[in-house]
C-alpha cells in the first residue's frame, strides 16, 4: 500500500512539475514575438538587435510556464530562454521597459559565461549581469530613452530591500545599491533624464 501511495504521489509531482512549462517550438516562439510587438516595441527591437549583432547567443528557446515564473533565463551554452506568458498574458508589473532591462540581464548572464568559464559564483553571476543591463540601458539613454535605465534603476532598488539572502539576486542588488557604479547610473540619470 506505502509502495503504491508513493507511485501515485511521485506521478502527481512529475506530471504537475512536467506540465508547469511546456516547451515552444521556435517557429511558434519567434512568431509570439513578432505578434506582441505592437505591445512591447522597445523590447522586439532590442530583441530582433542582439539576435542579429551578439555572437555570444546561440540561440533562443521558448517556453510556457503557467505559474508565470520568470521571462527569461540563459544558459550556459549560449541559449537565452524566453518564457512567452510573458508576452501573451503580461503580469501588471512587467512592461516593455523592464522586459528590456531584461533581455539584456539576461545577455550579460552570457557573457559572464564566456568570461568566466570555471566560475560557478551564482551572486558574482547576478551582479555582473545586473551592471550589464545597466551599462546597456545607458546606451539606450544616451540616443534618447531613459525609461529602460529609469526602470532598471528602480526595479532593482526595490529588490534590494528584499530578506530573503537566500537568493542570489538579492545578495547581489544588495552589494551593488550603496556602490559608485549603481551611484554613477543615478547621477546620469539625475542630470540627463527628465
Amino acid at each position: 500500500m506505502k509502495t503504491a501511495i508513493k507511485i501515485v504521489l511521485f506521478f502527481i509531482f512529475y506530471t504537475n512539475a512536467s506540465f508547469s512549462q511546456l516547451i515552444i517550438d521556435k517557429k511558434e516562439g519567434f512568431a509570439i514575438m513578432r505578434k506582441s510587438s505592437y505591445k512591447f516595441p522597445k523590447f522586439f527591437r532590442e530583441f530582433q538587435y542582439i539576435n542579429k549583432t551578439e555572437s555570444r547567443i546561440k540561440g533562443f528557446n521558448f517556453f510556457r510556464d503557467n505559474n508565470a515564473g520568470s521571462p527569461a533565463k540563459a544558459s550556459k551554452d549560449g541559449i537565452i530562454h524566453l518564457n512567452v506568458s510573458f508576452f501573451e498574458n503580461t503580469p501588471v508589473d512587467y512592461e516593455d521597459n523592464r522586459l528590456v532591462v531584461v533581455l539584456y540581464h539576461e545577455l550579460g548572464h552570457l557573457y559572464y559565461f564566456t568570461n568566466n568559464t570555471n566560475d560557478n559564483n551564482r551572486e558574482d553571476n547576478e551582479k555582473f549581469a545586473f551592471e550589464f543591463s545597466l551599462k546597456r540601458t545607458k546606451n539606450l539613454a544616451l540616443f534618447g530613452d531613459c525609461q529602460p535605465l529609469k526602470t532598471g534603476l528602480k526595479y532593482m532598488q526595490q529588490r534590494s530591500l528584499s530578506n530573503d539572502l537566500q537568493d542570489q539576486h538579492v545578495r547581489a542588488l544588495k552589494r551593488m545599491m550603496n556602490g559608485p557604479i549603481v551611484k554613477s547610473y543615478l547621477s546620469f540619470v539625475e542630470q540627463n533624464c527628465h
